[in-house]
């Protein structure tokens, strides 16, 4: 195949989480330093190859789910449309749905929006109920299951993370499922 487009339509690849996982390997290198250029700058304290390369090894160990590892790769490489990107193309205003906030990105969509402010409340109280660890949750650990304080991280066994990591995902992925 010359092109990761000829991998895509190939017969020869059937699994879907394979077939954007291996489009996502073959891109150009140029692309992964652009997407973790745009996450520089949404979260520019954070050490984005370090945090890039757990994220992508934990989210193979944790679960099966293809829907699950599909929306940890569509949001680690911010294939999700917000509304700003959407409204680009020219099919949608740049408010967002749920609230109606102007020009807003997918930060404002799983994490600033007021209304996924009770939703996030439950899922901290429900982890640190199950964890007995009471989490900051921050923008990063959403996008990325990374914890704001590396001592807690540091703390927590390979299961408690594993957990922590598979509960953001199941989080997130019920925001996308109520996207509207």
């Amino acid at each position: 195949y010359n092109s990761w487009e000829g991998k895509l339509s190939s017969t020869l690849v059937h699994k879907e989480v394979s077939v954007w996982y291996q489009a996502l390997l073959d891109a150009p290198d140029s692309m992964a330093l652009f997407l973790k250029k745009k996450w520089g700058e949404v979260f520019p304290n954070l050490d984005l190859v370090h945090i890039w390369e757990r994220s992508s090894s934990m989210r193979w160990s944790v679960t099966r789910s293809v829907a699950l590892k599909k929306n940890q790769l569509f949001t680690m490489h911010r294939a999700y449309w917000s509304p700003r990107r959407l409204s680009a193309v020219g099919n949608l205003e740049k408010k967002c749905l749920r609230c109606g906030e102007p020009n807003v990105d997918d930060v404002h969509m799983f994490w600033s929006c007021p209304y996924l402010a009770p939703f996030w409340s439950g899922i901290k109280g429900f982890l640190k109920q199950f964890i007995s660890i009471d989490i900051e949750a921050t923008p990063p650990m959403v996008f990325f299951g990374v914890l704001s304080n590396s001592t807690w991280e540091r703390k927590l066994s390979r299961l408690c993370k594993g957990i922590l990591f598979l509960l953001i995902l199941l989080a997130r992925r019920q925001i996308c499922l109520k996207w509207v």
